[in-house]
């Protein structure tokens, strides 16, 4: 095996272990290796350098590093196009879309999901494959109609997501059922109850994304996302002693898994910690519901040049309204209002 299908092959095991940094190291050494190489570049090569390149974006993304993850993307989608790797192309589309609604930049969003469904018209792929990323597909749009405001076009791109991903047909073919794509939907499904204070419909979908992810080895970020959003959704509706329950065996698992501890970067701490405060909150402990919760809104003021910090610092500060204990909420939700406002500038009929 040659030293880039190695670094390859670890880049993909670090990938699905969340382990950001050991990410960002494989790919600046592939990179490395890519430039020392000499002679014309083969199509294995070349399909080589978009990967290292689309790892560092991914590596990103997991830290919350939108816009760098954004320019990483780009750079691989340009390598990919150029080396006719469609399916590579396309999934980084797709991921670009996620940056462009994490960023603040819904019209770019819809971009990318219009480039993604040209591309997907024209896909000589598998069914299956091609029906796994038109399902991630509705999952954005899911995501991106639910911050622009619409609740019920949201809900029911996510049944869509969810219904293509575990409909009765594909369990008749090779792939079966598309069980992260179901959990995807579920959670957006989640995250739309949650918007609209449906705490209980909330709940039920986080479980049903992770009875999904149960079932598939390949999952772990998204069981990290499944874990927040249960937390949340049981915090809210009331059950603060299952939301910690959750909450715990969910950090509990994830620190016993490889990489565990490397992979507890800031960011990923700052998110336990709003939970945290979340779940205290609840509970009734006000004290220590303030001293996690102004460590996370110090932890987002730092990183407000990502942007999309800036939502999840004026939810901080609204947790801290509630328990009397800060009195900046005007300020950031100015911040947060200039990130959300052009999303309100969507309609409905852009995003079916």
């Amino acid at each position: 095996m040659s030293a880039v299908s190695t670094l390859l092959l670890r880049l993909r095991t670090a990938r699905l272990c969340v382990a950001p940094d050991e990410m960002i190291d494989i790919c600046e050494r592939g990179g490395r290796l890519r430039r020392e190489g000499k002679g014309k570049l083969d199509a294995a090569e070349t399909n080589a350098a978009a990967e290292f390149a689309a790892g560092k974006g991914i590596a990103y993304f997991y830290e919350g590093k939108y816009r760098e993850a954004a320019d990483a993307f780009e750079q691989a989608r340009q390598m990919a196009t150029a080396n006719g790797a469609t399916e590579l192309s396309l999934q980084l589309t797709l991921r670009l879309a996620q940056c462009r609604i994490r960023l603040g930049d819904p019209e770019g969003a819809l971009n990318e999901l219009s480039e993604a469904d040209r591309a997907l018209g024209n896909d000589c792929q598998p069914v299956d494959r091609r029906e796994h990323h038109l399902a991630v597909s509705y999952s954005h749009r899911s995501d991106l109609a639910r911050w622009c405001g619409h609740a019920d076009a949201a809900t029911e791109l996510a049944d869509r997501c969810i219904d293509l991903s575990t409909s009765p047909q594909r369990t008749g073919r090779s792939g079966g059922i598309d069980t992260v794509g179901g959990a995807i939907g579920c959670i957006s499904k989640a995250r739309v109850a949650i918007s609209v204070g449906d705490y209980r419909k909330a709940v039920d979908e986080a479980y049903r994304a992770r009875n999904w992810l149960r079932r598939s080895a390949s999952s772990r970020w998204w069981s990290y996302v499944a874990c927040f959003t249960l937390t949340e959704a049981l915090a809210r509706s009331g059950d603060a002693a299952g939301a910690r329950s959750v909450f715990d065996a969910g950090r509990e698992a994830w620190l016993a898994s490889p990489f565990g501890e490397e992979s507890m970067n800031p960011r990923r701490t700052a998110e336990g910690n709003h939970m945290s405060g979340l779940i205290e909150l609840h509970m009734g402990n006000l004290e220590k519901a303030e001293r996690l919760l102004e460590g996370v809104a110090a932890r987002w003021r730092n990183e407000l040049r990502y942007v999309r910090c800036a939502p999840d610092l004026a939810a901080v500060m609204l947790i801290l309204r509630r328990a009397r204990v800060f009195n900046e909420v005007s300020e950031i939700m100015d911040v947060a209002g200039r990130h959300i406002g052009p999303f309100r500038e969507i309609n409905e009929s852009d995003l079916a």
